[in-house]
């Protein structure tokens, strides 16, 4: 379109067809909404298949696939990961994608976690160092629990004391 301003009567052509990107997505693929909802049955499906595979490997026994051992913790949490998910995304099509699925990222990534197994030992090994770290902010604490009550022993009949105690 041709714009005239009245302060300089100068014709501007805007170039409407130049596309500018304020975001640059270095070429990757956009998906609209359906097509992310479809992408995710197609993963959750595989997901599926890939748990009732391993099942069948056990012999088609659900309490051999669960059975006790290191593996039990991650194949429970998989199983319900999915679960949710899946009965997430029934309900997204039963309200007819009006409900908001704020769960499904969380989901999504523990059911991820959960077949990483370079990502199960991170999180051990933080929880291993939240414990030394947790010990560390409990003796942190003691001495300033200890400091402090030196302060309002020392300064408690002072002027400074009065004040801020």
């Amino acid at each position: 379109p041709v714009h005239n301003d009245t302060d300089t009567n100068q014709t501007v052509q805007y170039d409407t067809d130049r596309i500018v990107e304020y975001y640059p997505n270095t070429g990757t693929v956009h998906l609209t909404e359906m097509q992310a909802i479809y992408i995710e049955w197609c993963c959750v499906t595989v997901l599926w298949l890939f748990l009732f595979v391993s099942i069948g490997r056990d012999g088609l026994s659900v309490k051999t696939y669960f059975r006790k051992g290191g593996a039990q913790r991650v194949r429970i949490i998989v199983t319900f990961a999915l679960t949710m998910l899946t009965c997430g995304m029934i309900a997204d099509v039963v309200s007819q994608f009006t409900l908001p699925r704020f769960m499904a990222p969380y989901w999504r990534l523990i059911i991820l976690i959960s077949f990483s197994r370079e990502s199960q030992r991170e999180i051990e090994t933080m929880f291993k160092l939240a414990v030394e770290v947790f010990n560390c902010m409990i003796l942190l604490l003691a001495f300033i629990i200890f400091y402090a009550w030196i302060g309002v022993v020392l300064f408690y009949d002072h002027p400074e004391g009065k004040q801020y105690f």
